[in-house]
């Protein structure tokens, strides 16, 4: 039998369990201090709220399985879509011990199968990039040995891979995209950011939100990108442009001749309207870079070729940005 799973994230956890203990009826099966979980069964649904810092709404959805077929036969349906998957085996989350397989749909929503076989006493893991210092850095992906290297196969890991996010202005979604990587790929990857044409100062709207979610801002600043093409800079890895401006200008040399693709998204510093709707705008980009970058961290870097990889990395820049749900 399989379960339909849906995970919110709340910003008042009491009040938000005696709201959906009143609307289902009966208290949570499971209750701790950040995290609350309903197992319903009509309908027959895994309903989960968490206060852990994340904006509210809606977290994941997802699929529970009762054993580990139906979880393999969602994983082969997965594996069909195309789109980039993370499996984990023994991983703990949400205080229970599961196998599970993430992914995002074409509109950057995470799913997730699992098939959970015993409790925990902590919390553990959460999904990929949902702000957490230590993202996914336990996860178990699939992997392939890696293949000897060569010049079309990416650099193994001897140190943190470094990635630059462009775009023009550097002050809303490149900063972003900088402070989610950094903390998400903590000890794996080192995040900077730069502009073509930058604006001096980060969007407050950005910054607001950023410190929200209790990233530190302290260093930020809006810079453009030749500094890093400097003798001193940081040897780069990948170069991901997040604005159609940025793709479309002549990039400096960059040390270190990194893997390069575009993850465009509209840009939330242009938005007009009211301020709610400016900062609605800036949080809908704020999740799909979490949604890609959560994809981005998960890949297993070192195990793909370089046109494998380079496939894998335009495909997490097709995700459409949660804007279009509305178009």
């Amino acid at each position: 039998m399989k379960r339909m799973h849906l995970h919110l994230a709340v910003s008042d956890l009491k009040q938000s369990i005696a709201f959906y203990s009143a609307l289902f009826a009966v208290g949570p099966s499971v209750k701790k201090p950040d995290y609350a979980k309903w197992r319903l069964e009509d309908p027959q649904v895994n309903f989960a709220i968490s206060a852990r810092g994340a904006s509210p709404g809606l977290d994941h959805l997802g699929i529970e399985t009762d054993s580990t077929e139906e979880l393999a036969s969602l994983v082969r349906r997965l594996a069909v879509a195309e789109r980039p998957l993370v499996e984990e085996n023994g991983t703990t989350c949400c205080y229970a011990r599961s196998d599970k397989a993430w992914v995002s749909d074409p509109q950057g929503i995470a799913w997730e199968t699992f098939h959970t076989f015993g409790d925990s006493a902590i919390y553990g893991d959460d999904r990929p990039a949902r702000g957490r210092p230590t993202g996914h850095a336990a996860s178990r992906q699939r992997r392939s040995p890696p293949p000897a290297a060569s010049k079309d196969e990416p650099r193994p890991m001897s140190r943190p891979y470094n990635v630059l996010f462009l775009c023009t202005g550097n002050s809303a979604r490149s900063i972003m995209a900088e402070c989610i990587l950094n903390r998400e790929g903590q000890g794996r990857f080192n995040a900077f950011s730069a502009g073509s044409h930058p604006a001096g100062a980060i969007n407050p709207l950005v910054l607001s939100l950023l410190q929200k979610l209790n990233y530190p801002t302290e260093g930020l600043r809006s810079k453009g990108w030749d500094e890093f093409a400097t003798p001193g800079a940081p040897e780069l890895d990948f170069v991901f442009t997040v604005c159609d401006d940025a793709a479309g200008e002549p990039c400096p040399i960059w040390p270190g001749q990194p893997m390069t693709a575009h993850w465009g998204l509209p840009d939330p510093a242009s938005a007009t309207g009211s301020l709610a709707e400016r900062a609605a705008m800036v949080a809908d980009t704020y999740r799909m870079l979490d949604a890609r970058i959560s994809l981005f961290v998960n890949l297993p870097i070192a195990a793909l070729d370089r046109l494998t990889l380079t496939k894998r990395l335009s495909d997490i820049g097709r995700m459409q940005d949660s804007l279009a749900r509305a178009d």
